[in-house]
């Protein structure tokens, strides 16, 4: 599946290889920077810099990808959208990689947690109910809390009642959608406003992946104008911004 996609915010497949039929590896195009996920640990001194221009760019390189899966023919579903599966090359222009679970939207698509990290997955898909692409923006909106806080979503949660003995995530508690994300208090109120709708229990509440992007696109220019950062997006960027037109 992941050979087929074409686009410059998808990591790009290369092949495979494998020592045996039990032991096989997909090959991608080397990411200079490693995994979102990583690069927030490294960098957690920096979350008080407030909301860059490099991170208005992250989320809005993420939504762009989500708009290019779900605007194929069928829909295509992520649905293991994290910040480690968030990969980044030299110029820090963010990629979705580990499709693995990737499926085509369909009437009755469920899912069971095991599949999926607790910690990024929506309600309904934790609860095995039917789920669409609204299952990715939760997701969505989860990464944005983490882009700002430089920590895990929902570090904070009391630890007596939300993890097990064996300091697993309790699955339930989330599908209840008893936690919140939490964000620094220099947070913009745009992007925790956004990331909040994104996590919205009720899916009509949502924005589309369309609306997300659109948004982050604003925010970004904006934050471009404030800082008196170039205005020309990157090569990346602008061939990400040509592929979407062709295909609407």
């Amino acid at each position: 599946m992941m050979a087929n996609f074409r686009f410059p915010k998808i990591v790009r497949f290369v092949g495979v290889v494998w020592t045996k039929e039990s032991d096989i590896a997909v090959v991608t195009e080397y990411m200079e920077n490693g995994d979102l996920r990583s690069y927030l640990d490294k960098t957690k001194r920096r979350a008080h810099d407030g909301w860059t221009v490099q991170k208005y760019r992250i989320a809005l390189d993420i939504a762009e990808a989500l708009v290019y899966l779900h605007s194929l023919d069928p829909p295509m579903i992520h649905r293991d959208l994290k910040s480690c599966n968030v990969l980044l090359d030299k110029e820090m222009s963010a990629c979705l990689s580990d499709f693995g679970t990737t499926r085509v939207v369909d009437d009755a698509s469920t899912m069971t947690a095991a599949v999926d990290t607790a910690l990024w997955m929506a309600p309904e898909v934790l609860s095995g109910r039917r789920y669409d692409q609204s299952a990715d923006i939760y997701s969505l909106g989860v990464i944005l809390s983490e882009l700002d806080t430089h920590r895990l979503p929902f570090h904070d949660r009391d630890q007596d009642e939300s993890m097990t003995s064996d300091g697993s995530f309790t699955v339930g508690k989330a599908a209840s959608g008893a936690l919140r994300l939490r964000f620094l208090p220099s947070c913009p109120s745009s992007i925790s406003e956004l990331a909040t709708r994104c996590t919205a229990l009720d899916l009509s509440d949502r924005p589309t992946t369309l609306e997300a992007a659109y948004e982050l696109r604003g925010l970004l220019r904006l934050e471009m104008r404030v800082s008196g950062s170039s205005s020309r997006p990157s090569k990346s960027n602008r061939q990400s911004l040509g592929n979407l037109v062709g295909s609407s």
